[in-house]
């Protein structure tokens, strides 16, 4: 039982804490403020508002085949019961949360805005190779003897929290009768507050006869973990070490947005119509990375002993009590045992956005999206990354009010139709509402919520500046 519980322990970990800050609904925009310089720092040139102040946004995104239950938002109670899927399968899970306070943005001019902030944001990812595993696992011996046919178990986990101030700069390159160009930049100082990694190659499992009974063993292997030193020496907390032990990092959004203009007569007062007919946007997100130090329980071990079978797993492992009575435990097992020391770092989710907004009519719009990921994990290297992969999304928008419905395929092949409304100030929107009243699918949706505050009255500067009437 002790090490069914540890299974759905871990699985919940990897599947279940809380990306790239995902509010869908809202790219390509022009109403989307301040929240657009997170897909285009560029796009904070198009909002017709001269000002706009996110006071708080959350979100979250779940992805995941490890652990079924319901989801969003029943997930979030504390009854909810969830177990470990069954079965032999690659297994994954994406899980990004994110939290902005006092966000704003502010047009200096017809030609330049900036935007300011703090956001607090968190990713962690894991995969492994296949893995076979019932709800009929007891212990060691078990778990072994369904994975034999797999012969190799591989783990590959990241984790990184961090807080970020950011600035932002947008600038109008040129700006003619049929068309525009505006460029972007966002740097940001990082403070990564929580760190970690656990990397498991080659790790085999062999039977073998021995007096007539069939033994399991682990054979080869190389194993590395580590966390970063905010989280003490993984027997006790303090809350202090967050801040204490914290490391700076720097990142940079860059972006550019060429719009088409529309030559239809608008006025600023006349919401039926765009002031342009396409917006094509590229942009390359959070190049950068968050420093931490080691923990004093971090380790590289490998060469497992030749003696490690199932029954010795469950007399070294049965009473663990913290990380490091479970270092010592594996120090026993293996030939290569080595701390790990000095810092170490976690690429942030680095993409490459190519954005696409088309104006239809009256108030219709469709957005398309693409992000590629440009980390890998490899080495002493290791990364997040962004979960989108695809996206089309059309919407019926004004300046108080919006109807969203993003369509997403992400990165592991999920398909996904979401929703999200927008009522003056508050937006609300989930991932996928095809799993909102599911019970025992696999976790896949989120949502997400912001309170924006502008202005009672458009920026009369901003749109379509050409046809206004002169004043006198």
């Amino acid at each position: 039982m002790k090490y069914r519980l540890l299974l759905i322990c871990l699985s919940t970990f990897i599947a279940g804490t809380g990306y790239a800050q995902n509010y869908s609904a809202l790219h390509g925009s022009n109403y989307s403020g301040g929240l657009g310089v997170y897909n285009n720092p560029s796009s904070i040139l198009t909002s017709p508002y001269k000002w706009d102040l996110t006071v708080v946004g959350f979100q979250y995104q779940t992805i995941s085949n490890v652990v079924k239950g319901p989801n969003f938002p029943f997930n979030l109670f504390p009854s909810a019961t969830f177990y470990v899927a069954n079965g032999n399968l690659k297994r994954y899970a994406d899980i990004t949360s994110d939290v902005h306070l006092l966000n704003g943005r502010i047009a200096l001019n017809n030609s330049s805005a900036i935007a300011f902030g703090l956001n607090m944001r968190a990713n962690v990812q894991g995969k492994t190779s296949p893995v076979n595993y019932t709800d009929s696992v007891r212990g060691p011996r078990s778990f072994l003897f369904l994975n034999e046919q797999n012969r190799t178990i591989e783990v590959d986990v990241a984790s990184t929290a961090w807080m970020e101030v950011y600035g932002s700069y947008a600038k109008t390159f040129w700006d003619v009768a049929d068309s525009k160009l505006n460029g972007g930049i966002s740097l940001k100082i990082l403070r990564g507050m929580s760190g970690g990694f656990a990397q498991a190659k080659d790790v085999g499992v062999v039977s073998e006869q021995e007096n007539d009974q069939v033994v399991y063993k682990i054979v080869n292997g190389n194993v590395k973990y580590g966390y970063s030193a905010n989280h003490g020496d993984g027997e006790s907390f303090n809350a202090s070490d967050f801040f204490a032990q914290a490391k700076t990092g720097f990142a940079v959004d860059l972006g550019v947005e060429y719009i088409i203009k529309s030559q239809d007569v608008t006025s600023v007062l006349d919401e039926q119509s765009a002031d342009y007919d396409w917006k094509i946007g590229f942009s390359l997100l959070d190049l950068g990375w968050n420093n931490y130090v080691y923990s004093s329980e971090s380790r590289q071990v490998s060469a497992i002993r030749d003696d490690v079978t199932s029954l010795v797993l469950q007399e070294k492992f049965s009473h663990v009590t913290g990380v490091s009575s479970f270092n010592d435990s594996v120090a026993t097992i293996v030939n290569n045992h080595t701390p790990l020391t000095g810092n170490f770092k976690v690429m942030n989710p680095a993409r490459a956005v190519i954005n696409v907004d088309r104006y239809l009519s009256g108030n219709f719009y469709v957005n398309g999206e693409l992000s590629v990921n440009l980390t890998s994990n490899g080495g002493n290297k290791f990364s997040v990354k962004e979960s989108r992969l695809l996206a089309i999304t059309p919407r019926w928008e004004t300046r108080k009010l919006g109807f969203f419905a993003p369509v997403q395929v992400t990165r592991h092949g999920n398909f996904w139709i979401g929703g999200a409304v927008k009522a003056g100030p508050l937006l609300l929107g989930t991932h996928n509402l095809l799993n909102i009243f599911s019970k025992n699918n696999f976790l896949a949706s989120g949502a997400y919520i912001a309170f924006t505050i502008r202005p009672f009255e458009v920026n009369r500067d901003v749109r379509n500046r050409q046809y206004e009437c002169p004043r006198y």
